[in-house]
């Protein structure tokens, strides 16, 4: 971020310290909570000041608007030259995303069944063809980015993810696995032979290769040769297909004009020990699975705890903080919910907002300087040696179980 400021002649004065960008956060996290229309209303006198009289609470003593103005306008996760190769158009928050996909599953012990969809976030700007995609039928607008999403069907936490962008398996692995896996995966003939949607699933599904979970998708990934090729992967699947999806049995289909509702058709195929299904209900369903499989509501679930996102505020020009800052609600609500594994919430009303609120108090304070890092975030820890702290800070990372995925076993 310094970086940043001092070559694009940005006038900063005092470095920016890692103090400095976490309280900075915090206030776009406050803004979430506390929608008092533009930032500068934050600061300064506040509109409680006259309706209720008395003296209500700024940000003036948090930090000062014109340091929020610079770092709003300095910030980026990482600093790309412009006279870079263009080869990875997500290289401005490549480490942001890669970290995410590294501390996915590691806190918590994920669950035998796992989903695969696609999460869309609204663009401003149709001119960023190698990220933005067009699509009408969408509700956040027509051209939007896509992060492909495998999150696990239990506690709903995020375990690994794919922008849509134009970039190398080297790119989006580098700091993930080691460069041998990576070349490995990059010469794997069944990954490179298949096709580009297969290529994805293939891709996201990584981290949970040779546990046996069942992999659940909708009719934009299912199909027979994925099925199979998540098969010799060491994976089930399962979930609903188009009527033209290549290979699935013609016979079992239902047509609308010549069956009544509630008819319906199944097959097996022994040797591929795979199942085929086709029922009419307000709709024709098609299905097929390999296993047995639940419905296909987690990645929503997580959408909906990104719901209330810190790039809604402050409209930053730039597409990949607008990206990056969606990355950190996925870590946030991934903190969210292993807290929801550990702590008994269940009496309480407003889990979100409420850790919401602590999380912002710790990010003011300088509370998430106690969290345990794994040597990832740089920072000097204060904390005495000797010292036990009462409460754990909500931005600790919380052990839930085994941080391996290999633990599962047998058929389902």
């Amino acid at each position: 971020m310094n970086t940043n400021a001092r070559l694009n002649s940005m006038p900063i004065g005092t470095p920016f310290t890692l103090r400095e960008i976490m309280t900075f956060l915090g206030i776009l996290l406050y803004m979430v909570l506390i929608n008092k229309g533009e930032y500068s209303n934050y600061w300064g006198t506040q509109v409680e000041d006259s309706s209720f009289g008395g003296s209500s609470v700024g940000l003036d003593n948090i930090m000062t608007i014109r340091c929020f103005k610079q770092l709003r306008q300095a910030f980026t996760f990482q600093y790309v030259p412009p006279d870079r190769p263009n080869q990875d158009q997500a290289a401005s928050i490549r480490p942001l995303l890669n970290l995410l996909k590294s501390t996915g599953s590691k806190c918590v012990e994920v669950g035998r069944n796992v989903a695969l969809d696609e999460s869309s976030v609204a663009s401003r700007s149709k001119f960023a063809k190698p990220l933005v995609l067009y699509n009408t039928m969408k509700p956040v607008g027509k051209h939007h980015f896509r992060i492909y999403m495998l999150c696990c069907t239990t506690s709903w936490i995020s375990l690994n993810l794919r922008l849509h962008c134009r970039s190398t398996i080297s790119d989006r692995l580098a700091g993930v696995t080691t460069p041998e896996t990576a070349q490995a995966l990059t010469e794997d003939s069944e990954l490179s032979e298949s096709s580009v949607i297969r290529q994805c699933v293939l891709e996201v599904v990584c981290p949970v290769y040779w546990s046996r979970r069942v992999v659940n998708s909708d009719n934009n990934y299912t199909s027979v040769q994925l099925l199979e090729a998540l098969r010799v992967k060491g994976l089930y699947s399962g979930g609903t297909v188009r009527k033209s999806s290549a290979h699935f049995p013609r016979y079992v289909l239902t047509e609308k004009k010549k069956c009544s509702r509630g008819t319906s058709r199944q097959a097996v195929s022994s040797s591929h020990i795979i199942v085929a299904a086709s029922w009419f209900d307000s709709a024709i369903v098609s299905v097929i699975f390999s296993a047995v499989s639940s419905t296909l509501t987690t990645v929503q679930r997580q959408i909906r705890f990104v719901a209330d996102s810190p790039w809604r505020t402050g409209t930053p020009s730039r597409r990949y903080k607008k990206l990056g800052m969606v990355l950190v609600d996925v870590a946030r609500a991934n903190g969210f919910l292993t807290r929801k594994l550990v702590v008994n919430l269940s009496a309480d009303r407003g889990l979100h907002r409420n850790y919401m609120v602590q999380l912002i108090a710790e990010l003011f304070t300088g509370k998430w300087k106690e969290a345990p890092s794994e040597g990832v975030m740089r920072f000097t820890d204060t904390r005495p040696t000797n010292a036990a702290s009462p409460q754990p800070p909500m931005s600790a990372v919380w052990s839930v179980g085994s941080s391996g995925v290999d633990g599962v076993a047998g058929s389902p």
